[in-house]
C-alpha cells in the first residue's frame, strides 16, 4: 500500500503499528498488530484506511519473512482505551476496509483481541458485526475489563512476554 505523506501524518500518534509475535517456534508464529483508534482522531480518512492496511501488510510481511515465506498471519489487538463517539470512522469506510481484508488477506488474521470497551466502542461494535463473516466472529475474543490479571492471561497465550 502507498504510503504517502498523509499517511504518515495520519499515524504520527502511532496508533497502529505491528509490534512482536505470538509464543512458539518463531517460524510459524502470527506478527502482532497493535490498533489503538482512542488515540487519534480521523483528519484523512483515506490516509487513515492506508495506514491500516500498510500496518496489516507489514505484519503479513514479517510473518512471511520469519518462516521462509510459508506463514502469514498476524493477531490484531485492539485497545478501545479513550475510544469516543467522535473517532468513529464513517460507515463507508469501514465497508471499504471490510471488503479489502476479504479480498486482500484471507484467513490472515489469527485472533482479534478487543479490550477497554468503552460505551462508543460497543455501541460501534454492534453496528459493525452484520458486515462481520461468522468465521471472523468466531476469532474476535472480547477481554473483561478491569480484570487485569484475565486481560494478561489472554494475552499471554498470543503474544511474547516480552512484547
Amino acid at each position: 500500500w502507498c504510503v504517502t505523506p498523509a499517511t504518515v501524518e495520519e499515524n504520527r500518534d502511532a496508533w497502529a503499528y505491528v509490534r512482536g509475535h505470538s509464543p512458539g517456534d518463531g517460524r510459524h508464529s502470527n506478527s502482532v498488530v497493535w490498533y489503538r483508534p482512542g488515540l487519534h482522531r480521523i483528519s484523512n480518512p483515506e490516509a487513515y484506511v492506508r495506514v491500516i492496511f500498510h500496518t496489516l501488510d507489514d505484519a503479513v510481511a514479517r510473518s512471511l519473512e520469519r518462516s521462509d515465506d510459508e506463514w502469514g498471519a498476524y493477531h490484531l489487538v485492539l485497545d478501545c482505551t479513550d475510544f469516543s463517539f467522535s473517532m468513529v470512522p464513517s460507515l463507508h469506510d469501514v465497508k471499504r476496509v471490510f471488503v479489502v481484508l476479504q479480498d486482500h488477506f484471507p484467513d490472515r488474521l489469527g485472533v482479534l483481541l478487543i479490550a477497554n470497551l468503552s460505551g462508543a466502542a460497543q455501541l460501534f461494535l454492534k453496528m459493525i458485526m452484520p458486515l462481520i463473516t461468522p468465521e471472523v466472529r468466531e476469532k474476535i475474543v472480547v477481554l473483561p475489563t478491569g480484570d487485569d490479571e484475565g486481560v494478561r492471561e489472554a494475552i499471554g497465550g498470543l503474544v511474547e512476554e516480552r512484547y
